[in-house]
């Protein structure tokens, strides 16, 4: 969640935006689902995502920060 809402703060594209953001969502609700693996295949394509963007539309610094979130949250899940 506290992920989400950093994105919101980035002034990214409001497409890129909204993708990146429902990806973690739906990946929240999956754990609280108790479903891990769906959670980290949605994290997968969360920085699937990122790296895909980065450099249009996502600078360096900011993939740099959302992929180390985004590992600290699959370390926690032990993806």
């Amino acid at each position: 969640g506290a992920l989400a809402d950093y994105i919101a703060t980035l002034g990214l594209q409001q497409g890129l935006q909204q993708s990146l953001t429902v990806k973690l969502r739906n990946a929240k609700r999956d754990c609280e689902r108790g479903n891990k693996t769906p959670a980290c295949n949605k994290l997968g394509a969360f920085d699937n995502e990122v790296a895909a963007k980065t450099g249009n539309g996502i600078t360096a610094a900011q993939a740099t920060l959302l992929r180390a979130h985004s590992a600290a949250i699959r370390s926690v899940l032990g993806c």
